[in-house]
């Protein structure tokens, strides 16, 4: 899609009504494929609070430090839990999934010193590496288990004329937010948009990008190469992007490593400490052609 992503959409009207449902031509076998083909990133955001007092012999600046620390292994002990009661007991590989877990804040600490007593509330993500996503897939259901949000195209690849076609999917309601990437690194986000402003979805439907009140197409045009469809899911709402309305979708401020990081991370602040959020981001490659 390239140029041809912004080119497409901002030429091209309503999609009509009456147009066939695209996902009536969906072979079932697609959806299974573009899983396996493309490893989701899963994490958990888990919210701490934590009050540490003085002991002697320590600076104030000694309990912060120890404190940090401190909310970092609770924040590790918390998704440790949450785990093992989503998908059983403990196992090698879900101790290996935890051992290798990255563990980044995702706001700034709330911070306060009450007399001897220091407090820190903050929010962290348990950033699970991609080997693992056969673990948690293991673990997904329609009746319990981790969130399972997938994305995936009608093809891998494309040729000028035709239209592109996405499709996503979640085992239990879900809140989710669709970028395009083209060749040239334009990024654009295509679901919500002005028209098409949902952005929460129920569990176990096929959604068709573009489909129900879009009014845009994708269609191939030069300049060609390779492509990315990038797909965040969460169970609590998504963080606000700065975005600029192209009519029929959203220009998209910021580099894709800055929209990963508040996509994780705005509306995290409103979720209280005991409670943990799942999210997933999937990126799916599709190559364009002449």
């Amino acid at each position: 899609m390239s140029s041809l992503l912004l080119r497409t959409l901002m030429s091209l009207g309503a999609v009509c009504a009456g147009a066939q449902d695209p996902t009536r031509t969906l072979r079932p076998q697609q959806e299974v494929q573009a899983i396996s083909e493309n490893r989701p990133i899963y994490s958990l955001m888990v919210g701490t609070d934590l009050s540490m007092p003085m002991k002697p012999g320590l600076s104030r600046q000694d309990v912060q430090s120890a404190a940090s620390e401190s909310t970092r292994q609770q924040a590790l002990e918390k998704a440790r839990a949450y785990l093992l009661a989503q998908s059983g007991p403990m196992d090698g590989e879900l101790q290996a999934a935890l051992a290798s877990a990255t563990i980044v804040p995702i706001r700034e600490p709330s911070t306060k010193w009450e007399g001897d007593t220091y407090h820190v509330r903050t929010s962290w993500e348990i950033r699970f590496q991609p080997q693992f996503s056969g673990f948690f897939a293991r673990r997904m259901s329609d009746n319990g288990g981790l969130l399972g949000a997938s994305l995936w195209t009608s093809r891998k690849s494309y040729r000028q004329g035709e239209d592109i076609q996405v499709f996503m999917k979640g085992n239990h309601p879900f809140h989710a937010r669709v970028l395009y990437r083209d060749a040239q690194g334009k990024l654009l986000q295509i679901l919500p948009n002005p028209h098409r402003t949902v952005s929460t979805f129920p569990a176990a439907e096929i959604i068709a990008i573009p489909g129900g009140a879009d009014r845009y197409k994708v269609t191939v045009t030069p300049p060609f190469g390779e492509e990315q469809i990038i797909f965040f899911a969460s169970t609590a709402p998504l963080g606000d992007l700065r975005l600029k309305d192209r009519g029929a979708v959203y220009d998209v401020q910021g580099t894709l490593e800055d929209i990963a990081r508040i996509t994780r991370g705005i509306r995290m602040e409103a979720f209280p400490p005991e409670d943990i959020v799942e999210f997933v981001e999937y990126r799916v490659t599709v190559i364009t052609t002449k």
